[in-house]
């Protein structure tokens, strides 16, 4: 029979559920929590080492200070191995038994340090742990000031049920302490969670409804609700607003998103927020409140000395009673999340040309937030291919739930301008491919997906044709073109045109639909310069008809044909919800 020193040798099982996808990876990376076969040898030695103290300790005392000096030895080990894990993790065990909560802290502490585990949720169970096996007032007192340093870090990585578990307990442990202050603010931060915890759950459902509708207005509502008012989140948020059925929160969501390029436009940001928090109440009264302030302090220097300036002077006072500390940068990082502020250039990530499957990519757009500026007064979305193909956003919104992470909505009237991409399409061209997710609102009728050139005489088309896909290159009709006949609306296609320079090849999912000969010519450069590339619409931008209406995610141009191969790895990406350059956020939404 195992004695009760070698159970406790066994980890605590840690498992931390992942519910929305992409936070920003800690710069210093850590080793990870040792294999399981790893720390046998290491359990075994301390067990022979330690086993007959432990068996021995029979007071606090005793077991504090068993577990002090294995904390000690931990720090004389080599750095991230099985030996130091085990030393501190039998250590929080031990201390946690005997209801020290600090001593097993200290544990938990240089664990997070040193190993790749996930702080808060460890230091959560152990002071459960402490608070279960605690007997004298001033363990109870520790537990209640320990669990109300760490209980808003629980709760801020969504581990609700957790929170309010340790919150409970360390109510318990402050009545038991007489320490009546800290069990009346324990119960404010019980009911807090409450809240939050029903926000989330209701999250949860928007979330599992946007899987088959990105767009669907009242999941959107929900989903940015949470995002900004609880979550803190208006990065990831604001668009979710953008598509909500709120018309308020609607109205200066798109106000945002559209940037601001002038101190004005920055003032009526804030105004159309502040002109939305006058209709609520309370906590999400006030996030509107600071949501304003935010973009009243971007303009207040500029503005100075003119009503305007004045108007945002008070309201800045009236943000500054709330006690919250205004973020002083567009899109400044929450305290869970990194963004790139929509102000500053984004700097487009090129891949290595050498690299599969992205050689001689002259085009490569995300849709990530980081990608999308302003510039000009214009709307810009990066290309990431370093081929300097930036395309303009034309009535086209972003959106966080694309196939892997953000992408456009194209409501029927909007495109993206690629002004430059054309001429990488020209007489000198002996190959092509062009990859892309779609979701399509309806399929009756025609809409352009990509169009370079004039339309079904000189340029290089993919379009929805009564139902189904359609690839051209210039000569249209008269040269053959590819057609897969039967798509469904609301369903995502993962699309590949492919031109070998000897034949035409159209994919859809991964599979060939469809395969005839197509030989030159490319685009001519009038049609090039003439009519520059478009995703949405026609290139030309003048058939209100064709405007496509749907959702288009993770766009790729090459200048040569992309084997099944990686047609294949280009699909999986999408599958996972990996962008194809990775980016800070993927389709699960963390």
């Amino acid at each position: 029979m195992r004695s009760r020193f070698v159970q406790m040798l066994v980890p605590t099982a840690v498992v931390l559920a992942v519910l929305v996808a992409f936070r920003h990876v800690n710069a210093q990376t850590k080793p990870p929590v040792p294999a399981a076969e790893l720390q046998e040898p290491a359990k075994k030695a301390a067990t022979e080492i330690y086993g007959g103290r432990f068996r021995q300790a029979k007071t606090v005392a005793e077991k504090t200070a068993l577990a002090t000096e294995m904390i000690e030895a931990a720090t004389k080990v080599q750095g991230g191995s099985p030996d130091q894990y085990v030393l501190l993790k039998i250590a929080a065990d031990i201390a946690a038994t005997a209801g020290d909560a600090p001593t097993a802290l200290q544990a938990v502490e240089k664990m997070a340090e040193r190993f790749d585990v996930p702080g808060p949720k460890l230091t959560a169970e152990t002071l459960l742990e402490a608070a279960g096996n605690a007997t004298m007032t001033s363990q109870h007192k520790a537990v209640v000031e320990a669990a109300l340093k760490i209980a808003d870090a629980v709760a801020n990585a969504e581990e609700y049920k957790l929170a309010l578990d340790l919150c409970e307990s360390a109510k318990s442990s402050a009545q038991k302490a007489r320490q009546y202050p800290l069990a009346k603010e324990l119960a404010v931060k019980i009911e807090d969670f409450q809240k939050r915890q029903r926000a989330f759950q209701e999250y949860q459902a928007a979330w599992a409804l946007m899987q088959d509708d990105p767009a669907e207005p009242a999941a959107n509502l929900t989903a940015g609700r949470y995002q900004c008012f609880v979550k803190g989140d208006w990065v990831w948020g604001v668009p979710m607003l953008a598509l909500g059925s709120d018309k308020a929160l609607k109205n200066a969501a798109l106000m945002e998103l559209r940037k601001a390029n002038s101190a004005d436009q920055q003032a009526a940001i804030g105004d159309a927020w502040w002109d939305a928090a006058e209709t609520r109440q309370g906590e999400e009264r006030d996030m509107l409140r600071l949501r304003a302030g935010f973009w009243y302090r971007q303009a207040e220097p500029k503005l100075a000395g003119g009503l305007a300036g004045i108007k945002i002077k008070q309201r800045l006072a009236e943000v500054e009673k709330l006690g919250r500390e205004i973020p002083t940068a567009p899109n400044e990082p929450t305290a869970s999340s990194e963004h790139t502020a929509p102000s500053k250039p984004v700097k487009p990530r090129t891949t290595d040309p050498r690299s599969q499957p992205f050689a001689e990519a002259v085009l490569l757009m995300t849709f990530e937030p980081d990608t999308i500026t302003s510039k000009d007064g214009k709307v810009q979305v990066a290309d990431l291919s370093g081929g300097g193909n930036d395309g303009t956003v034309e009535d086209a919104t972003p959106i966080p739930l694309g196939r892997a992470g953000g992408a456009l909505q194209f409501g029927g009237t909007g495109s993206v301008l690629l002004p430059t991409l054309g001429n990488h399409l020209t007489s000198d061209l002996k190959q092509f491919s062009l990859a892309l997710w779609v979701w399509q609102a309806d399929i009756d009728g025609n809409a352009m997906i990509f169009d370079a050139g004039a339309w079904g005489s000189s340029g290089i088309t993919l379009y929805r044709n009564n139902g189904g896909f359609r690839f051209m290159l210039p000569g249209g009709m008269a040269r053959g073109d590819c057609l897969f006949p039967r798509c469904q609306a609301r369903t995502w296609y993962h699309l590949v045109c492919v031109w070998t320079g000897a034949e035409m090849g159209l994919y859809v999912n991964g599979q060939l639909a469809a395969r005839v000969p197509g030989e030159g010519p490319a685009l001519s450069a009038e049609a090039a310069s003439k009519y520059p590339a478009r995703l949405g619409t026609l290139a030309s931008g003048r058939d209100k008809q064709l405007y496509f209406r749907g959702i288009i995610d993770e766009v790729a141009v090459f200048r040569r044909a992309l084997s099944e191969q990686e047609i294949q790895a280009l699909l999986q990406l999408g599958v996972q919800g990996q962008p194809l350059i990775k980016a800070a956020r993927t389709r699960s939404g963390r």
